[in-house]
C-alpha cells in the first residue's frame, strides 16, 4: 500500500513525462492511451481502467510524442501502412484518401521490415566474416612466405661462411708450411715445393677475400633489401 502511494504521488522530473489529468502538482504519467490521447500516472490511469473497464483501450509506456501517432486530420491513431504512400495512415484515410490502395496493419508493416532488415544484417555478417577470413589467409601467406625468403637467405649466407672458413683454414694450414718451407736449409727441396704451386697462395687469398666480401654484401642487403627482391638478388 505504501508502494502504491510513493508510486501515485511521484511528482514529474526532466526528462519525465506528466500526467495530463493531474491538476495543480503535476505526477509522473506512467502510460498514455491512444484512444483517449492522454498520459495518465498511476493513480488516474487506475481510474482510467476502472472507468473504461471492458472496452479496448490501447495502452503504450508513457510518451511525450504521443501526437505523433495520431492523424492530424481524423485524431486517430496512425494503425495502418499504406505501402503505395510509404506513409502510415488512421483507418478513416484508409477509407477516403488512401481508398483502392495497397495497405496494411502498422505491425504486419515493421514485422515484415524488421525481417527484411535482419536478413540483410545476415547478409552482410556472412560477407564480413568471409572478408575477414581471406584477409588471414591472405596474411599467413605472405607470412609463411617471408619466412621461406628468410631461410633461403640464411641458408646462402651459412654456406658462404662455411666455404670461408675452409678456405681460411687452407690458408693457415699453408702459411705454416710455407714457413717451415721459408727455414729449411734444403735448397732444391724448396725449389721443388715453389714449382709444384705451393708458394703461389695469391689466388687462393684472394678467392678468401672475396668470399668474405660476398658475405658482407650478402648481409647488408638482407638489412635494408624489401623482403620481396630476396629471390632475385640470391639468384642473381
Amino acid at each position: 500500500m505504501l508502494l502504491f502511494l510513493l508510486t501515485a504521488t511521484l511528482e514529474s522530473g526532466p526528462g519525465d513525462v506528466e500526467c495530463d489529468i493531474c491538476t495543480g502538482t503535476k505526477y509522473k504519467a506512467i502510460k498514455s492511451c491512444l484512444v483517449c490521447l492522454n498520459s495518465y500516472c498511476q493513480n488516474h490511469l487506475e481510474q482510467h481502467d476502472h472507468f473504461f473497464k471492458g472496452k479496448k483501450h490501447n495502452l503504450m509506456d508513457a510518451t511525450c510524442k504521443l501526437q505523433e501517432v495520431i492523424c492530424r486530420e481524423h485524431d486517430k491513431l496512425l494503425d495502418i501502412y499504406c505501402r503505395t504512400d510509404q506513409q502510415c495512415i488512421c483507418y478513416l484515410c484508409g477509407m477516403d484518401a488512401h481508398k483502392n490502395h495497397d495497405t496494411v496493419t502498422a505491425v504486419e508493416e515493421r514485422m515484415e521490415t524488421q525481417r527484411s532488415a535482419l536478413a540483410a544484417v545476415e547478409d552482410s555478417e556472412k560477407i564480413f566474416t568471409e572478408l575477414i577470413r581471406s584477409i588471414e589467409r591472405r596474411r599467413s601467406e605472405f607470412t609463411q612466405r617471408i619466412r621461406d625468403q628468410e631461410k633461403a637467405a640464411v641458408s646462402r649466407a651459412e654456406g658462404l661462411l662455411r666455404r670461408l672458413e675452409q678456405e681460411i683454414d687452407d690458408l693457415r694450414r699453408t702459411d705454416t708450411e710455407l714457413e717451415q718451407l721459408s727455414h729449411t736449409d734444403n735448397h732444391s727441396n724448396f725449389l721443388k715445393v715453389v714449382d709444384c704451386g705451393l708458394w703461389n697462395v695469391g689466388p687462393l687469398l684472394f678467392n678468401g677475400c672475396a668470399k668474405f666480401l660476398d658475405i658482407g654484401r650478402t648481409c647488408n642487403t638482407l638489412s635494408y633489401t624489401p623482403i620481396q627482391s630476396i629471390p632475385n638478388m640470391l639468384n642473381g
